[in-house]
């Protein structure tokens, strides 16, 4: 019997049924070694790109 493989997003810990539920978010802090990424689920995508939205509202008024 092979390995079960359970796949959880990295920012609100729920567990989702394939790796194909989950999106990959990188962000850079200025430099490559500034460099951080996680996995997410498209409900935490959905709110990460909306609070972006908010904040390039905000620089770019």
């Amino acid at each position: 019997m092979g390995r079960k493989i359970e796949y959880y997003c990295d920012c609100c810990k729920e567990k989702v049924k394939t790796q194909g539920e989950l999106t990959m978010i990188e962000i850079t802090f200025g430099s490559k070694e500034g460099l951080t990424h996680r996995e997410v689920c498209f409900d935490c995508w959905k709110e990460y790109t909306n609070e972006i939205a908010e904040v390039a509202k905000k620089l770019f008024r």
